[in-house]
């Protein structure tokens, strides 16, 4: 593969559009990837806005799937600033989205309280669109396909999800 392209299956190719040091961006098809590891700013949550808005602007209608990778044995705080920028940028795109599925990979107390976190932003986000959250990738990219109205390529894209791991890692 190039360079900023990864394997998704035999069908569909990650494309990474974005890469620092807490935040990583691709796409594959009609999904929006984004990786946040560690604590995220709201200089951060504008990046993955206009990333996404460039992404709906050329796919039209997306699935987003985020993976919260934990930063050692703490929860790094989410200010009440990337709280409101990332709320507004849900209402701002939710008519351009299948569905969302957030991932928090690590195991323990920690990870469950951020899933909690997570399930409860969904819940005050009221979003129109299908959201799950989940512990494991492969659970997450399986939901995603399933849901009613997912792009075809997607959903018909083959279940090694090996180069989403690779992405996400």
């Amino acid at each position: 593969t190039s360079p900023g392209h990864l394997q998704l299956g035999v069908m569909m190719k990650i494309t990474s559009v974005f890469e620092s040091e807490h935040l990583r961006i691709g796409t594959a098809g009609s999904l929006f990837i984004v990786v946040y590891a560690g604590a995220t700013s709201a200089e951060e949550i504008a990046i993955v806005d206009r990333e996404e808005g460039r992404f709906i602007e050329q796919r039209g209608k997306i699935s987003l799937l985020s993976v919260v990778v934990q930063s050692g044995g703490t929860i790094d705080r989410i200010s009440e600033e990337v709280r409101a920028a990332a709320l507004e940028m849900v209402k701002k795109y939710q008519h351009h989205v299948t569905a969302d599925a957030v991932v928090v990979p690590a195991r323990g107390i920690l990870a469950a309280i951020i899933r909690t976190f997570m399930v409860g932003f969904s819940l005050v986000s009221r979003r129109p669109y299908p959201n799950k959250v989940f512990g494991q990738l492969n659970e997450a990219i399986a939901w995603l396909k399933q849901v009613p109205g997912q792009d075809q390529t997607f959903a018909d894209s083959t279940t090694d999800h090996s180069s989403v791991h690779a992405f996400t890692s």
